[in-house]
């Protein structure tokens, strides 16, 4: 198998050759082949994997207003991220006796305490050990989505310390700060509407809008905490797919986009047309 395999392929090869020095059955300590930062992508990927579906969830089924049984949290949860990789790091199933700095105590709502709070209050947790779940419905999907894939909650906290996981706290919903916008006017569809950190450096002049352009596009700025991204700030503003792939369709019918990406894009949509058509 390894003969065959492309050495392009470096963490399946590192996966086989962890299989073949350990045996065929011991898969954890063949995944430990792969290089730390690797493997704590997939682990942090899961858990980030289980809360968009909760907090997906949780916003189609219950709305944009707290509930009883909700987790609030007033404090600033922008450092928890940060810290969070060192009790990765230190984890080992239990942190009696070790440093707690990082760890954020939540608040349960309840019908007395409920009008005190705002949705941008809410927090969920990443799926953890050491974190608190919602008292109400929300709590419970954490263990039914970790079941559907053939775990559970106690399994968080693995005897082997690479793989125990104790968990952090993300906001439901966040409100950007210092936002600003600005609506331009253009006709090329190749001329650049922002200005790279190069063309800062260079003092190159900002681009202003054209008049006489017959496509309009809006320019946006603002502010996101540590593990939100702007694509998906955008993909609310627009309702739209936010993807490589779609947006390298948009100029479709105006210009060709031939950006380095979007050539990647339209050679992998020609080779799986190629492959349906076989």
């Amino acid at each position: 198998m390894l003969k065959v395999l492309p050495r392009k392929y470096n963490i399946e090869r590192a996966l086989l050759e962890g299989l073949i020095k350990f045996g065929e059955n011991n898969y954890a300590n063949a995944f430990q082949m792969i290089h730390r930062n690797t493997r704590m992508l997939y682990l942090h990927g899961y858990q980030s994997y289980i809360w968009n579906h909760v907090a997906s969830d949780r916003i189609k089924k219950f709305g944009m207003e707290p509930m009883v049984g909700d987790l609030v949290y007033k404090g600033d949860l922008k450092d928890v991220a940060f810290k969070e990789e060192n009790r990765q790091s230190s984890a080992n199933g239990s942190l009696e006796g070790g440093s707690t700095s990082s760890r954020v105590s939540p608040e349960v709502v309840t019908a007395e305490t409920l009008s005190q709070y705002t949705i941008h209050d809410v927090i969920l947790p990443l799926p953890g050990f050491d974190v608190q779940y919602p008292d109400n419905e929300v709590g419970m999907w954490y263990a039914k989505l970790m079941a559907e894939d053939g775990l559970k909650l106690e399994d968080l906290k693995h005897s082997n310390k690479n793989y125990a996981l104790p968990g952090t706290y993300r906001r439901l919903i966040i409100l950007p700060k210092d936002l600003m916008w600005q609506s331009y006017m253009y006709s090329d569809v190749t001329k650049e509407l922002t200005q790279s950190d190069l063309d800062l450096l260079q003092k190159k002049t900002e681009p202003v809008s054209d008049p006489d352009g017959t496509i309009k596009a809006l320019k946006i700025e603002l502010s996101l905490p540590q593990s939100c991204y702007a694509t998906m700030a955008l993909r609310e503003i627009l309702k739209i797919d936010t993807s490589a792939a779609y947006q390298a369709t948009l100029n479709h019918g105006v210009m060709p986009d031939r950006s380095p990406t979007a050539m990647v894009v339209k050679e992998m949509q020609t080779k799986q047309q190629s492959a349906l058509g076989q």
